[in-house]
């Protein structure tokens, strides 16, 4: 049924029926060489209201080409932080002074980033069907650890759309390092309120292995995935697991909603997971080898 919906089209419909501000908020570190990919699909989508740009202290020309597009449409502002102090105190200083209804994050390492991904994200929301959406990136399901994504990480994308209402009742502490997508799943869950993830098959980021030395790359996924499990726990990505629907199994969590037996169908929920997470593993390694044959 999902298939058939133009979402583009039901997007400008909701939007024209009733105005909502959407804030586009893009948070950068070092990303000169990488942003202007990402701000030419946001600055011409249509959609967003203002696209509030936040470079968080770069050493590198991120803040030049943040005011490169700034000079050239009066929706992109800003922001300078000095010093660099994360990406969480980066998201949270810029959606303090965006001014739209509805927030869309955006990382700025993206590759593939589609108008399709964007309304679709925002269609849910709009629509109230759910309160968070979170795009499920094709890069994180291809990574060593991807064959497991649907049980460990497929709702930590930072490609996320969500009232901001909701944004600012999140307690959140003043470094969250690593945990400002974590700290909002766990906020959203234990409130009830409805999560979805939406698998983006061309979308892809650059992972720390291409912008750092292997050392550096590892250390930082440790300290980045060790953050993670001690502030939500095993019980909490169990808890993410079963709330947080993917949308590739999705009738199984409407199954879960309405069953009154919850045990087999969150048994049912983790085994499709796993399948899809290592078939959608295998696949898209499997055309990255023929890619790089001659």
């Amino acid at each position: 049924m999902s298939k058939s919906i133009d979402y583009s089209f039901e997007v400008n419909r909701i939007l024209n029926r009733k105005h909502v501000g959407i804030s586009c908020v893009i948070p950068a570190f070092n990303e000169g060489k990488r942003i202007s990919k990402v701000l030419d699909v946001v600055v011409s989508f249509p959609s967003f209201s203002e696209i509030v740009l936040i470079n968080d202290g770069s050493s590198d020309n991120t803040l030049s080409v943040m005011n490169y597009y700034s000079q050239r449409n009066n929706k992109v502002k800003v922001v300078d932080i000095k010093n660099n102090k994360g990406k969480s105190n980066a998201v949270i200083s810029g959606i303090q002074i965006s001014k739209g209804e509805i927030i869309c994050l955006i990382d700025a390492d993206l590759v593939g980033l589609k108008y399709e991904y964007l309304y679709k994200m925002l269609y849910y929301i709009l629509n109230k069907d759910f309160d968070m959406t979170i795009l499920d990136r094709a890069g994180d399901r291809a990574s060593p650890i991807g064959w497991a994504q649907s049980w460990t990480s497929r709702f930590n994308g930072g490609e996320r759309a969500f009232w901001k209402k909701e944004f600012q009742r999140i307690p959140f502490e003043k470094n969250e390092g690593y945990l400002l997508e974590q700290v909002m799943n766990m906020h959203y869950v234990s409130n009830e309120l409805r999560v979805r993830t939406i698998y983006c098959p061309e979308l892809f980021i650059t992972t720390q292995f291409e912008k750092k030395h292997l050392t550096e790359a590892l250390k930082t996924y440790y300290k980045m995935f060790l953050q993670m499990y001690r502030y939500s726990k095993i019980k909490g990505f169990y808890l993410q697991v079963e709330s947080i629907v993917e949308d590739r199994i999705e009738p199984l969590y409407k199954l879960l909603y309405k069953s009154k037996v919850k045990k087999p169908v969150i048994g049912a929920i983790a085994v499709a997971g796993l399948v899809t997470s290592i078939v959608t593993f295998a696949w898209l390694n499997f055309k990255k080898g023929v890619k790089r044959k001659p």
